[in-house]
């Protein structure tokens, strides 16, 4: 009995505790954000994007600092969620930027395919469409008072959920307030950034540049979240999908997707029996559009397979 005392006068002092700050945002820290029109925001701060920086295609990685029940809470009375707890129908999109005096200024963007048009805007209009925007949607929960996520399963240091219409929801940031274009960061992007659950989206790199036609954003790699909740990182560009393959006398021709600044070559053999790997590529390489683009091949007569690499 001496013990009970002490124990209740704890759990009393941790009752009176004011809520702890949801996150300490910094330029360079990635967001993730869950939304839906009318519905409260949740929003993550995973950390610095450097994480998913510099890997060798094909990298893979569970994302982790964020917490799908969370998510499935605020948005249970959704008519887009179902009754089983999925994450279907939610929209989701990834975000970070440099401070505006970095080396190099870059911003991050999720992206929905396609993206045909590369961004050449120098610097005072890169501040103003992504730095200035992406640092608001991290500073403005703290700024307007937003209390952190009180949710049992929340990660209370990183995570908040911001009602609709408040001056620091996602919606209103990128907006200006005016709820036009969200879903291209209130037309800040030249394509969606945000796409609804099961989600696929491309992770961009945008940094200002006038040296056009050299694109100013770099595909760093994509984003793929189940309905279930599982965040994954893949580096690199999206394989490439043959949609079509014709043959005429000793010239093969395939037609496949692309992605934009990304490059692609053609490896062949007449013999399955080694790695892909290893087979001879052929000479000609071509940049990606975002369209299906073709890539010809000539034989010396055998038949031959094929397949299209993204570099």
């Amino acid at each position: 009995m001496k013990h009970i005392k002490p124990l209740t006068l704890a759990a009393l002092a941790l009752l009176a505790t004011p809520l702890a700050r949801a996150w300490n945002y910094t330029d360079g820290d990635l967001l993730l954000v869950f939304r839906e029109s009318g519905a409260s925001d949740v929003e993550f701060d995973l950390g610095s994007v450097n994480t998913y920086l510099g890997h060798t295609n094909g990298y893979t990685t569970t994302v982790t600092g964020w917490n799908p029940t969370l998510v499935t809470s605020a948005f249970a009375s959704s008519t887009n969620i179902n009754a089983f707890g999925s994450l279907t129908g939610v929209s989701v999109a990834l975000l970070a930027t440099t401070p505006v005096t970095n080396a190099v200024p870059t911003a991050w963007l999720s992206g929905a395919e396609p993206n045909t048009t590369a961004y050449t805007v120098g610097a005072q209009a890169w501040s103003s469409r992504f730095h200035n925007i992406i640092s608001a949607v991290g500073t403005r929960p703290v700024f307007y008072n937003i209390q952190s996520a009180t949710n049992a399963n929340a990660t209370a240091t990183n995570s908040y959920v911001i009602s609709a219409g408040s001056l620091a929801s996602y919606d209103y940031t990128v907006t200006g307030g005016n709820q036009q274009d969200v879903i291209q960061l209130g037309g800040n992007a030249n394509f969606t950034v945000e796409t609804t659950i099961p989600a696929d989206l491309d992770f961009w790199a945008i940094s200002p540049s006038s040296s056009s036609p050299k694109p100013a954003d770099q595909l760093i790699g994509r984003f793929v979240l189940s309905a279930n909740g599982v965040l994954t990182f893949i580096a690199g560009p999206r394989p490439a999908s043959v949609q079509t393959f014709t043959h005429s006398g000793n010239v093969s021709t395939l037609q496949f997707t692309t992605t934009l600044g990304n490059t692609y070559t053609l490896a062949h053999t007449n013999k399955l029996t080694a790695a892909v790997a290893t087979w001879p590529v052929d000479t000609t390489t071509i940049t990606g559009d975002g369209n299906v683009d073709t890539i010809t091949h000539t034989n010396a007569g055998s038949a031959e397979f094929y397949e299209v690499i993204a570099h």
